[in-house]
């Protein structure tokens, strides 16, 4: 995917803290060396592994290790959140769409999430994230967005000369240990063109209603402010 040269140019001046652009399928497409080394390297995900709300529910034994256990259900919800606000953005027939049917129909978490019918707005977060060798790190959060809501730059920072200024350093040394990405192989990933879309998955889900006056959700957020559609 074509990243937006205005979020590009803006990522490019960010050295010293970590920051991606991400889709609104919650797919990594550029990160600084910080964010591989807090996120791990997105580039070698292929097929279905690319979605980060894909692999939260169909690999949730990699994807979540680095969120405090009690985050993780909010994150979950913020995931599910902009993914539907995305299925109504971009209409039943888009790539967004045939996401989440391919998720409702092999994901019963992803499923019970749904059928609360929340959308998101969130631009700003606080959150804790856990690195395997530094421990956890404490960031602002602050997502900058395109007009057409596609793509969405993520910064995280903290305050300078804290303690967590020191962790972040440290992090730019080890760099991406343990939680460089993998590719995580899908079998049905060949499958992925014939995959429903969520207007057919509907014998697993109410019928849905979006806003198109909604604005997408941070997808790391930790406390995304969330809200019934319709």
């Amino acid at each position: 995917m074509h990243v937006a040269p205005a979020l590009q140019r803006v990522m490019d001046r960010l050295q010293d803290t970590p920051a991606m652009i991400i889709s609104d399928l919650a797919e990594t497409l550029v990160q600084n060396r910080l964010a591989a080394a807090l996120f791990g390297d997105a580039s070698g995900l292929s097929g279905l592994a690319r979605s980060g709300v894909a692999r939260w529910f169909l690999h949730p034994e990699v994807e979540r290790e680095l969120y405090p256990e009690q985050d993780r259900a909010r994150q979950g919800r913020a995931l599910v959140a902009a993914l539907r606000t995305a299925v109504g953005r971009r209409g039943p027939t888009s790539a967004a769409s045939r996401l989440a049917g391919e998720l409702l129909q092999r994901s019963d978490e992803f499923a019970e999430l749904w059928e609360l019918q929340e959308v998101g707005t969130r631009y700003e977060d606080h959150k804790v994230l856990v690195h395997p060798d530094i421990g956890p790190l404490e960031f602002d959060c602050q997502a900058l967005l395109t007009e057409d809501q596609s793509q969405t730059l993520l910064v995280f920072t903290v305050p300078p000369g804290s303690a967590a200024q020191e962790k972040l350093e440290l992090l730019a040394i080890v760099g991406a240990t343990r939680f460089a990405a993998s590719p995580l192989s899908d079998p049905s990933d060949q499958d992925r063109r014939s995959a429903p879309d969520v207007g057919t998955a509907a014998t697993k889900q109410s019928h849905m209603r979006t806003r198109s006056d909604v604005v997408q959700v941070c997808f790391l957020g930790r406390r995304p402010d969330l809200v019934r559609s319709g």
